[in-house]
């Protein structure tokens, strides 16, 4: 049987329109069945019913009569996938799924993950966002959180139905995939990423949060667009931003605990670094560009070692080509690698001697005419060399052993 507890909200304000003789319970419960449990996404399980629950739960004549396991929708609902021909269409007609049928959604994630995590990715996420006002259903899919609700955080996570919330994926759709800014309709990526969560990683659908903090978007576009469903004002900045993030943070803390995991995705690198350090203390924060790719890219290095010269990273010099603070990230985390292992260079200057940079003017020497104007952070990197404008002459100068190109695009 499928329960479901309907919230019922009571105040003291409530008290003189309440008789004596009422009795005010805070929840009910209530046995869906028949059109109300197939239309709830949570519930249905489509031709997956038996004909012993159809009959028990008031289902039989609403379904066609065959009894399909879950295992031969997935391959229906594949096969229907791998005849669409746009990305952008197979990732929407996925997501119109989950919200028919939750189980059997995340069943066929599970089920043929490696074929649809790139759908789950950029660009084809961000394709599906740009359109999401176009989609949007008066469903509760996901939390919004924006910067008129200031101070009122804690009452609106009350609204969400889930209690048992174990992994929160935020958004401020500052920085969607190749699209930049779409404010409010980057809400497509933490579903996506939440769905991996569940069909990799385990973790209940019921226990995942997508919120999307609307703090008004940049895209002139959007803001000229009559149905765009976000705030219509330009982006929030400093002060006010930051203590909605705390209030959200310490909210978040309040409702669920410790044991809490926030992911921050399509946010600028500081923007995303700032949360992370919001959450120090209070439950673990993770970020694909504070953790995620300095991660990757130190495994791609270590995984190529055995190939060289020397297996060990102190061994080796290095050549970072880009700039930016994700670039930082990843030579911060090969500098404490290197550090961790150990061996002849043992100070961080001395693994500095073995690390370089060049950026879109060239190698990072600290007798370049503009080297007054490095970002925070580079000028510990800066070799005493002689300046280097190209790639190649600064390959030259510093005769790595690894080169790592982290560039956006080619010039």
């Amino acid at each position: 049987m499928h329960c479901v507890r309907a919230s019922h909200s009571y105040s003291p304000e409530d008290e003189e329109d309440v008789e004596l003789s009422e009795v005010v319970t805070p929840w009910a419960s209530s046995v869906l069945t028949g059109s109300d449990l197939i239309r709830a996404s949570k519930y249905n399980k489509g031709l997956a019913f038996s004909h012993a629950e159809r009959e028990k739960l008031y289902l039989r004549g609403l379904l066609p009569p065959a009894e399909l396991s879950q295992e031969l929708q997935s391959e229906r609902v594949m096969a229907n996938v791998r005849e669409t021909k746009r990305e952008v269409d197979r990732l929407q007609y996925l997501l119109s799924l989950g919200e028919r049928n939750e189980q059997l959604f995340h069943y066929v994630l599970a089920a043929h993950l490696a074929e649809i995590l790139p759908l789950l990715e950029h660009p084809t996420t961000a394709a599906c966002c740009q359109k999401y006002s176009l989609m949007f259903r008066a469903l509760p899919r996901a939390l919004y959180v924006t910067s008129e609700d200031a101070g009122s955080v804690d009452s609106i996570l009350r609204n969400w139905p889930e209690r048992d919330v174990r992994v929160v994926c935020v958004t401020d759709g500052q920085e969607c995939g190749p699209l930049g800014d779409l404010g409010v309709q980057a809400i497509g990526t933490p579903l996506s990423r939440l769905a991996l969560y569940t069909a990799a990683g385990g973790v209940r659908p019921a226990s995942c949060l997508p919120v999307v903090l609307d703090v008004g978007t940049d895209n002139a576009r959007l803001l000229a667009d009559p149905i765009y469903v976000g705030l219509k004002k330009r982006r929030d900045a400093g002060e006010a931003v930051e203590e909605l993030r705390d209030e959200l943070v310490a909210s978040l803390r309040a409702r669920y605990g410790p044991a809490l995991l926030l992911d921050c995705e399509d946010m600028r690198y500081a923007t995303a670094e700032a949360f992370v350090e919001a959450c120090q203390g209070l439950f673990p924060a993770y970020s694909d560009a504070v953790h995620g790719f300095p991660a990757v890219v130190l495994a791609a290095v270590l995984a190529a070692l055995p190939s060289t010269h020397s297996p060990r990273l102190a061994d080796h010099t290095f050549l970072f080509v880009g700039e930016g603070p994700e670039l930082l990230a990843v030579v911060r985390l090969v500098e404490e690698a290197v550090l961790a292992q150990g061996g002849a260079l043992g100070t961080v200057w001395d693994i500095r001697e073995r690390i370089a940079l060049v950026d879109a003017k060239g190698l990072v020497v600290r007798e370049r005419p503009d080297a007054e104007d490095y970002a925070d952070g580079v000028l510990p990197y800066a070799r005493d060399l002689p300046p280097a404008e190209s790639l190649l002459q600064a390959v030259r100068a510093v005769k790595p052993t690894v080169l790592v190109g982290l560039t956006r695009g080619a010039r």
